[in-house]
């Protein structure tokens, strides 16, 4: 009798965290996953110039400019709601978890770009501040079909600091 009192409440317990968290992101209502209606949007990130030459040695914090490039392949408008990114792993410098407000519309079968800094703090490494840094973002959207996000892991300056 007492294995029964005590199975009950963990199986109601696991049945509910299952179907709460099903579709979408806990607590922000953006699905996991690209409206049916809707094509998946092209994303892609780099970072805007470089550091001068001679201060690519040079540790510490700093302020590095972002751009985020989307393509929308869809034939409704999506807005651009945020960003977040961070790095991923060792590299020229660690970017922390951060959340980046765009709220830009991208029209139907068009590009959107959009510009924004980050704080890094810039690590003892061969090539310096414009080596490669491993990133992970997701960019979440909103259209007239629902609020989904997308999740791209990408390498920036990969080309930078050849």
């Amino acid at each position: 009798m007492n294995l029964k009192k005590f199975l009950a409440p963990l199986i109601l317990t696991l049945v509910a965290v299952a179907c709460s968290s099903t579709g979408t992101n806990k607590g922000s209502g953006y699905m996991e996953k690209v409206p049916e209606t809707l094509s998946e949007p092209d994303i892609h990130i780099s970072q805007v110039g470089g550091t001068p030459i001679v201060a690519r040695h040079e540790t510490g914090a700093r302020s590095v400019r972002l751009s985020i490039r989307v393509l929308n392949t869809s034939s409704e408008p999506l807005t651009l709601d945020r960003v977040e990114v961070q790095s991923m792993g060792s590299g020229a410098y660690t970017i922390p978890s951060g959340d980046h407000s765009i709220g830009k519309v991208i029209a139907p079968n068009q590009v959107g770009e959009f510009q924004f800094w980050v704080q890094v703090e810039v690590e003892d490494t061969i090539l310096g501040a414009n080596g490669p840094v491993s990133i992970r973002a997701i960019a979440f959207f909103t259209s007239s079909a629902g609020r989904f996000r997308q999740v791209l892991v990408q390498n920036l300056n990969d080309q930078m600091g050849r």
